[in-house]
């Protein structure tokens, strides 16, 4: 999911330098916590 997640936002694994990648990278742990949580 990982890998899918960062070819979708087309970054590499230390390439979180830019704001509205950090941000994404923010929605993306948090959906995911969402998911695990009512499983």
């Amino acid at each position: 999911e990982w890998k899918n997640f960062l070819e979708r936002i087309e970054c590499g694994d230390s390439d979180f330098t830019d704001a509205e990648k950090m941000e994404e990278l923010r929605k993306w742990a948090s959906y995911r916590g969402q998911t695990l949580s009512r499983t």
